[in-house]
């Protein structure tokens, strides 16, 4: 029994000497290699540098100093390197270890831009876009986002992408729009992959596959993007290119409704409401439509507008109605418009106004024509001036097109 305690000590304290022989032995190599890529920097290598600077920059293996960072940056910067010039230009704009100084990050940036810099092309792109410290010029961001797109940069390719697909700036073409999404996607752009896989449910630019959206948006969702977490949970409530399921809809709602996503918000509400997944909860339902109203949702704005008019868990009350119906309204949600209408048709909530009355329900019923014959009933109660004005009003709201100018939301 000696013996083996004998020989377990032995042991262990051999594993001590060479664990410190060897922690000793990476330090000794460490400080060698310190010691050269310094001898190589100071003899004007000009990658060596480079490490040094971003050694100081964050303090591995020597002191924190931005200004010696910023010192071996410039001279690494100065001989050509590129990503010296691009970390420059980052120590100019915050004002570390320099003085901040727009002209001198811009005069790095397009340095390292010239250079196939994705990253610095990017960052031009975005700053002759924005036009904070050069003037706006949308062909010098496009050429540079084009650049980086070029070379690889996930999140240039994704906006490329989106120039393509909204007609901005470039020709419309929904088949280079997919391209770059695509190409953004395969890298891991969260936000690429969710676009990619809107074409695939809206067929543009690629045949229409639903299950092909549902693997896009999934991809999407599982880092984190609410918007690919909303569609999906709106894919499981519909059924569309999975099977039906309340509970998988109720979950990802949840997820992209906690992030603040208005649409999520609305439909968290509608399954609270019904119970669609979830215990039946008006209470619930209303807090979830309310965050979304207030963020400008017209669905949530028109069911919060049919809640209180019902009194429906909340005290009933057709001001209430007809404040949230207005504010749908004039975002173009043709229920809204109608319900309101018919609000000022009885006068309830509002004073009574034949005018207002047919003009909500005409421009309804531009969106849906089944609606069209609820504007008889209002005209024969009008005047022929009170019908004179209301077309008036109709006409200015619709345009020369004929069309009133809604964006629906929700």
């Amino acid at each position: 029994m000696s013996n083996f305690i004998y020989y377990a000590v032995a042991i262990g304290l051999l594993i001590l000497v060479v664990g410190i022989s060897w922690q000793a032995r990476r330090r000794s190599h460490a400080h060698y290699e310190d010691k050269m890529l310094r001898t190589l920097a100071e003899q004007g290598d000009a990658k060596a540098q480079h490490i040094l600077g971003a050694k100081y920059q964050k303090g591995h293996g020597v002191p924190q100093d931005n200004r010696e960072a910023a010192r071996w940056y410039r001279q690494s910067a100065d001989q050509g390197e590129a990503v010296a010039q691009f970390a420059l230009a980052l120590l100019y704009e915050r004002g570390e270890g320099v003085a901040r100084d727009d002209r001198e990050r811009l005069k790095w940036l397009r340095e390292a831009a010239e250079q196939d810099h994705a990253e610095a092309q990017f960052t031009l792109a975005r700053i002759y876009h924005a036009g904070q410290i050069t003037p706006r010029d949308d062909q010098e961001a496009l050429k540079w986002l084009q650049q980086a797109a070029g070379r690889g940069h996930a999140v240039a390719q994704m906006h490329l992408g989106r120039m393509y697909h909204s007609g901005k700036s470039l020709a419309q073409d929904y088949a280079q729009a997919v391209h770059w999404f695509r190409r953004a996607a395969e890298q891991g752009n969260a936000m690429a992959q969710f676009e990619l896989g809107a074409m695939y449910l809206e067929g543009k630019g690629v045949p229409q596959d639903q299950q092909l959206a549902v693997s896009w948006f999934r991809r999407a969702a599982e880092q984190g993007n609410a918007k690919a977490q909303c569609n999906l949970g709106m894919l499981y409530h519909a059924g569309t290119g999975v099977i039906q399921s309340y509970p998988a809809a109720a979950q990802w709602c949840r997820m992209a409704a906690e992030q603040g996503d208005a649409k999520a918000q609305n439909l968290l509400g509608l399954m609270h409401q019904h119970g669609h997944g979830q215990p039946r909860d008006q209470q619930e339902a209303i807090r979830w439509y309310r965050l979304s109203a207030e963020q400008g949702n017209a669905t949530a704005q028109f069911n919060l507008g049919v809640i209180c008019e019902k009194g429906d868990g909340v005290e009933q009350s057709d001001q209430e109605a007809a404040a949230w119906y207005r504010r749908a309204a004039e975002q173009g949600e043709s229920l809204a418009q109608f319900n309101l209408g018919v609000l000022y048709a009885k006068g309830r909530g509002v004073e009574q106004d034949p005018v207002r009355a047919w003009v909500w329900v005409t421009l309804a019923a531009a969106q849906d024509a089944s609606l069209a014959k609820f504007c008889e009933p209002i005209a024969r109660r009008m005047t022929p001036a009170q019908l004179a004005q209301a077309q008036e009003m109709v006409q200015g709201i619709a345009g020369p097109g004929g069309s009133p100018p809604w964006r629906v939301q929700g």
